[in-house]
């Protein structure tokens, strides 16, 4: 299935990251919707494999940033708090302050 199979009728993409980030051990692109934010990969060319996760924008309560590693080991992350969990996407640290930028005209805090 392609990402626009799990929107929600009448949900637009409005920002799609370059470069795959990080979560929970799994590589995924990162969107941000007019709803909701959505991570996606789909790999395989004969097994396909498909991992999704979903967030509601009106569920994040803060974001914040910062950097981990050293000179060219370094990685940027995302750390996105709601009522029910902590999320922490790691990725290089021009995407994911690209991402942290976007998320800001879309979360209403």
């Amino acid at each position: 299935m392609a990402l626009h199979d799990w929107l929600m009728p009448r949900e637009n993409v409005h920002y799609s990251s370059a470069d795959m980030v990080e979560y929970g051990g799994t590589e995924l692109k990162f969107h941000i919707t007019d709803q909701r934010i959505v991570l996606h990969n789909k790999k395989g060319l004969i097994f396909k494999k498909e991992a999704i996760v979903t967030e509601r924008l009106e569920d994040v309560i803060t974001m914040a940033y910062k950097e981990e590693g050293v000179l060219f080991m370094k990685k940027g992350v995302l750390q996105i708090q709601t009522p029910n969990k902590v999320m922490d996407f790691k990725g290089k640290p021009e995407s994911i302050k690209v991402i942290w930028h976007n998320l800001q005209q879309y979360v209403k805090r």
